[in-house]
């Protein structure tokens, strides 16, 4: 009995990871946060019963807008014309179905992409798409810590800046350092950033076959290394920038702008501060989901964050919870739909080509 007992707890041990009990404990924060509002359902039911659908509708603008910015991005990077860096409308469909297809395809992030480079870059790399892509959160991360410099003096003007604990502020700014160390030895020192990760996967060999017995050290060195070449081509030899992240702060506005919109269409003009912290923590935490788009982390750190910063939680709930179906949710009907018409054109394909092999091997 001892030993079935072991053999559970074992079990359970290897399914746990850091992403699981971060996800829970996020469950745990919701519920109490809930719990402890209860006598504000009652406004909650109201709240939603107040909106206002003619000024929700206007946030399809910046969502799309959104998408275009993320277009534009992988097309300044990867293509890095700076006479034509716009993306033409016909990108914004198979960005929508990328991201479609990292919800629901249970590959994630990787399908997504393939899906984008056959579409949209066939004679790239993947490799370097793949890059570009890591590029994207980086970028991302600097238009983040922009805006993050628009909510402290939105705040201070306010005089809502009491709202923020300084220790809060000081952790972001460690990230922020952090991240601004990885952006230079990436795409500057990257023959030192080689040398570091092939020391570093060392000691940690043995550990990671542990949980993956097919790991090979020399093929994740390799697939390392070649992405390091491709950002630092990407970056330094090609000089590309500035566009990259002008799309990245266009991106994040909109995502912001999206926000403020739901809590106006609900009978609410919100600090531009108080969404810009809330959007980057949410954001920020969204990594510890184990589902994809950061479910069940994003909504607990967004509401938490805006009842920490003096919003009802009979608003920031419904706030959040509508940004979230606008955002991420609606998107899936018409991502689904261009990417159903991608696998119908692909099965028309295979179709077309098996008769000819077949009429090729008779004839051999």
């Amino acid at each position: 009995m001892s030993q079935k007992f072991r053999s559970i707890i074992k079990n359970v041990k290897s399914r746990l990871t850091f992403r699981n009990i971060i996800f829970a404990i996020a469950i745990v924060g919701l519920i109490s946060l809930v719990s402890s509002s209860i006598p504000q359902l009652k406004n909650l039911t109201q709240t939603i019963k107040d909106i206002n659908l003619l000024i929700l509708v206007l946030a399809i603008f910046p969502r799309v807008f959104s998408i275009f910015c993320q277009a534009g991005y992988f097309k300044s990077i990867i293509i890095h014309d700076k006479k034509k860096p716009w993306p033409s409308l016909s990108h914004i469909a198979p960005f929508w179905t990328m991201n479609t297809i990292n919800l629901l395809v249970p590959s994630g992030g990787i399908a997504g992409l393939k899906y984008m480079q056959t579409k949209l870059y066939p004679e790239t790399k993947f490799s370097e798409v793949s890059s570009a892509n890591f590029l994207f959160y980086i970028f991302n991360g600097l238009a983040i810590f922009s805006w993050l410099v628009v909510a402290f003096f939105s705040l201070i003007w306010s005089d809502n800046i009491d709202l923020i604990s300084f220790k809060i502020v000081y952790i972001i700014l460690g990230l922020l350092i952090v991240l601004m160390l990885l952006i230079i030895l990436v795409t500057i020192a990257v023959d030192f950033f080689k040398n570091l990760t092939n020391l570093a996967l060392i000691p940690v060999e043995k550990l990671i076959k542990k949980f993956k017995p097919s790991f090979d050290r020399e093929q994740a060195v390799t697939f390392i290394n070649d992405h390091l070449d491709q950002i630092h081509r990407l970056v330094v030899e090609d000089k590309n920038f500035l566009w990259p992240l002008g799309f990245a702060i266009m991106g994040v506005f909109a995502d912001i702008l999206t926000i403020a919109i739901v809590f106006w269409s609900l009978g609410d003009i919100l600090n531009i501060g108080i969404i810009i912290v809330a959007y980057s923590f949410a954001l920020g935490s969204s990594v510890g989901s184990i589902f994809a788009g950061g479910v069940g982390i994003y909504e607990t750190v967004m509401t938490t964050t805006f009842v920490t910063l003096g919003v009802p939680f009979s608003l920031a709930l419904p706030g959040t919870l509508i940004y979230r179906l606008v955002s991420v949710w609606i998107p899936i009907i018409p991502g689904a739909y261009y990417y159903q018409q991608y696998q119908n054109k692909l099965n028309q394909a295979a179709k077309v080509t098996k008769p000819k092999d077949d009429s090729s091997i008779q004839s051999s």
